[in-house]
């Protein structure tokens, strides 16, 4: 008798972990805040922004660049691109130009994929409009800036994409 009365809490209990599994798995959603400005465009601020205000560790995947791809030079041999809610919400851009308020994260990896550091782009508005107005960081693990605000390497490597605003991985019309 004792083996019946326990078979629906058993029962029960299984159900709870077959729905609550998946939903704990699930990325939180993305806080909203408003974007950057120039006067408070700094590499403190960006930090801040991706990883206490707007964790990226909770924006989604670049579209079609889903986990680890192999990389290339400066950024490493792998990594991972995170764009936050602004930025997919306004792909596929027919203009080619990412909103206000975009953030670009780039999780860099060296050869055993284990993660260096970040690079990041934050559209800001009136920031470096010859540019297109990206201010660009590289952040150590702890959120030290080795680079940050307009900084000539990434702009130069990037110009190439000019017609994409500035963007390298994927165009931004596509799909």
């Amino acid at each position: 008798m004792k083996s019946l009365t326990k078979a629906p809490f058993g029962a029960a209990a299984l159900l709870f972990c077959i729905i609550l599994t998946p939903l704990s798995c699930q990325r939180k959603a993305e806080a909203t805040f408003p974007p950057l400005t120039v006067s408070g465009a700094n590499a403190d601020a960006l930090w801040k922004r991706i990883k206490v205000d707007s964790p990226y560790a909770g924006y989604a995947y670049w579209p079609g660049h889903d986990g680890v791809r192999e990389g290339q030079s400066p950024h490493g041999p792998f990594h991972r691109i995170f764009i936050n809610a602004v930025f997919l919400a306004a792909l596929p851009s027919p203009s080619l130009s990412a909103p206000e308020g975009a953030i670009i994260v780039k999780e860099n990896m060296d050869a055993d994929r284990k993660l260096t550091n970040l690079t990041v782009m934050a559209k800001i508005r009136g920031f470096d409009p010859e540019n297109g107005d990206w201010f660009w960081a590289r952040f150590d693990l702890e959120g030290k800036a080795s680079a940050s605000g307009k900084v000539g390497g990434c702009i130069a490597c990037h110009a190439g994409m000019k017609d994409n605003d500035y963007v390298i991985v994927r165009k931004l019309d596509a799909p």
